[in-house]
């Protein structure tokens, strides 16, 4: 069976960590702290950009059945999340999993329950 190779998302760390200059703050020195870490520990990473869609020919905002993952409530400890993501072939042998929007998928401007990013 062929899946991602641990390394595959290397590239993606070290170019959060290479713009740390530019992302406003905490996202810059948390990107940093982030590739840091998973290089010490030899991290092999996955990732979930994409959500579930109930009906493929609606977009996710216009879903009958809504089941994406959105921000519910925040908290001193941090956000509280419901709902799916859909997982990448790394996902069962990875350290860490990276949850962040896919780039190449809009969100409406007025969906911020949908913007967020995390490692776990």
């Amino acid at each position: 069976m062929f899946v991602r190779s641990p390394d595959f998302l290397a590239v993606m760390a070290s170019s959060f960590a290479s713009a740390e200059s530019v992302l406003t703050e905490p996202l810059g020195a948390n990107a940093q702290r982030c590739y840091e870490a998973a290089r010490e520990a030899d991290l092999a990473m996955s990732h979930t950009l994409i959500t579930p869609q109930v009906d493929r020919s609606k977009p996710v905002d216009a879903q009958d059945h809504d089941i994406t993952a959105r921000i519910v409530r925040e908290t001193d400890a941090g956000i509280v999340l419901s709902g799916a993501r859909m997982l990448a072939t790394l996902s069962p042998f990875c350290d860490e999993l990276l949850v962040m929007p896919a780039p190449s998928y809009p969100l409406p401007d007025t969906d911020e329950g949908r913007a967020f990013a995390f490692a776990c």
